[in-house]
């Protein structure tokens, strides 16, 4: 056995150096866990704050709230772009039976021209006596 744990004073000395090593690491390791909440309540929980923030704005804004929201506008703009696209669809239809008409029309028209252009242009009979 060493003397010194024979020895009612190296005892105590070992014990009280013992105690001190404990306390110093105990310190060590409650000012490392300070120093971590520190640091947590400093940067990142407001980085988290300001994520959780910016997600439930964007949340409500992607959904449909009958009237401000993102989505509402985009709905209006869908259903503006269908009517549009009805509209214009039943106007190009209108448009190219115009178009239909007015080329039938056009070639009656033509026909008639070269009809009496032939007939112009053909040998009359001579009919005197």
């Amino acid at each position: 056995m060493p003397p010194w744990l024979t020895d009612p004073e190296g005892v105590a000395a070992f014990v009280a150096a013992l105690l001190a090593l404990l306390v110093t690491i105990a310190g060590g390791l409650l000012a490392a866990i300070a120093a971590i909440v520190a640091v947590w309540r400093a940067k990142v929980k407001p980085l988290l704050t300001d994520t959780s923030k910016a997600a439930r704005t964007a949340a409500d804004q992607l959904t449909p709230n009958h009237g401000s929201s993102a989505r509402d506008s985009l709905g209006r703009i869908e259903n503006t772009l269908d009517r549009l696209d009805r509209s214009m669809s039943r106007q190009i239809g209108e448009i190219r039976a115009d178009m239909n008409r007015t080329t039938q029309h056009n070639d009656r028209q033509h026909s008639e021209i070269f009809r009496r252009l032939h007939a112009l242009e053909t040998p009359m009979e001579d009919t005197r006596p």
